[in-house]
């Protein structure tokens, strides 16, 4: 059917119809509601589509529709609650790589419920009043340069590759982006400024997800994201970020913030789940790094997250370090080594337990002459239960070890493990401190140095 340059005053209904060949509406206008709605079966067009510089007056409906072949919806005008939801899509027109929807303007709401598609290609064009792709499924889908006002639904939806890129210019989204519990197999964010809140929770990324020049105005919701495997080590090739801008929150739970570790290599590193792409400007990667943890560092402390925070903290001040004369690097490189970089309570306990169990063995040294009468096994047990008793009593107690020793030899070593065992005692307190919002404010108002 061809009907260019028409004009349909009284509207244009068609229920589960079938459209063979071409259909063309090129340049035509709809004065009032234009209808393609299934009617015990869906409407289908077997051929190309062609309704560029059309003009829909009133609300286009698309709902349920299939088409087969190259559709071209280019530079149509004021389309009014456009729905298009359980539609499917297969390309967009012939020769051209804008996409079906190139510069197509929808006044009201463009609803995608559930819409089905190969490739779709949303490239300058203009939304009025949101956009909504519940539950959509596809291969491929792009948002290139668009304008957007309202919300931004991608809940639910399961698609192969999505992105979202400002190609020459900055892509600005300025509505809330809600991608809530949707499954990607590659996500790509390039070049893209979000002005409002951005919803990630519940998301599943496969392979690969992307940020590279985004500035985020409004809270970043990553709780519950989920990178590849979450038992995968290797996970941070799945998440890559580089020169991101952070103005407001970023709530990422520590769980999900760090790659799983050993739970006995309490010494060891955390290690985030993304890695920083440096590879356009290696010579710069310092910088890059820097600048990423310190926006790291503030979207937490504004979210309220005192452990990921500090962990910021601790990876912005160690390459700040790395430049620094050698002092410096010996003294960072120390209390890294005590500290690690995040303040885990548990390290610090396990380095007291072990400061008990070591000199405990040189106080076993003086204990030859008790339970001389018991068996080989029973006078073991006594002698390692009176050694660490009294060495836990001198590492807590400031005078006992002192006054108990019987020379002056075990009564230097008794000083050095009271010395040791307070300062390991202080620094358990400051990491537990520093676990608690709560605890963190008490000590700085007891300690304002700290």
């Amino acid at each position: 059917m061809i009907a260019d340059g028409k004009i349909f005053k009284g509207g244009l209904e068609t229920f589960g119809t079938t459209w063979n060949g071409i259909t063309s509406f090129r340049r035509s206008q709809f004065i009032t509601t234009t209808e393609f709605v299934p009617l015990q079966r869906r409407s289908e067009f077997s051929g190309d589509v062609d309704f560029r510089d059309a003009v829909f007056h009133r609300a286009a409906n698309f709902l349920g529709s299939r088409f087969a072949g190259h559709t071209d919806f280019c530079f149509v005008k004021r389309m009014r609650g456009a729905q298009f939801s359980n539609a499917s899509f297969q390309a967009g027109p012939v020769g051209s790589h804008a996409g079906s929807l190139y510069f197509t303007e929808f006044v009201g709401q463009g609803i995608f419920r559930n819409v089905h598609f190969k490739t779709l290609i949303l490239y300058k064009t203009m939304f009025h009043d949101g956009i909504d792709f519940h539950a959509a499924a596809g291969d491929f889908l792009a948002v290139r340069s668009i304008y957007l006002k309202g919300q931004f639904n991608f809940d639910n939806a399961t698609i192969e590759r999505l992105e979202f890129n400002g190609f020459s210019g900055l892509l600005l989204i300025d509505g809330d982006i809600v991608f809530s519990r949707a499954k990607f197999n590659v996500f790509d964010i390039a070049r893209t400024r979000f002005t409002k809140n951005l919803d990630l929770e519940d998301v599943e990324i496969a392979t690969q997800l992307r940020f590279e020049t985004v500035s985020f105005d409004g809270d970043v919701h990553l709780e519950g994201a989920t990178f590849g495997k979450p038992d995968d080590r290797m996970v941070g090739q799945n998440f890559i970020i580089d020169d991101v801008t952070f103005n407001k929150a970023l709530y990422w739970p520590s769980v999900n913030f760090f790659k799983p570790y050993d739970w006995w290599n309490f010494w060891a590193d955390n290690d985030p789940r993304f890695t920083q792409d440096t590879t356009e400007d290696p010579n710069g990667s310092a910088v890059r790094e820097r600048r990423l943890w310190s926006e790291l560092r503030r979207a937490f402390d504004i979210a309220g997250d005192l452990t990921l925070k500090n962990y910021a903290e601790y990876r912005e001040r160690y390459l700040l370090e790395r430049g620094e004369d050698e002092r410096t690097r010996i003294i960072s490189t120390f209390s890294r080594l005590y500290w690690g970089y995040s303040l885990r309570p548990l390290r610090i306990m396990c380095r007291f337990a072990i400061l008990i169990v070591l000199f405990a063995g040189a106080y076993g040294t003086q204990l030859s002459k008790l339970g001389s009468d018991y068996t080989v096994f029973r006078r073991f047990i006594l002698r390692a239960k009176y050694a660490l008793l009294f060495s836990w009593r001198t590492a807590l107690e400031i005078k006992f070890g002192v006054e108990h020793s019987r020379t002056h030899r075990i009564s230097l070593i008794t000083l050095v493990e009271t010395i040791a065992g307070k300062v390991i005692v202080a620094t358990f307190a400051c990491s537990l401190a520093q676990t608690s919002p709560l605890l963190s404010d008490l000590v700085k108002k007891l300690l304002p140095g700290m």
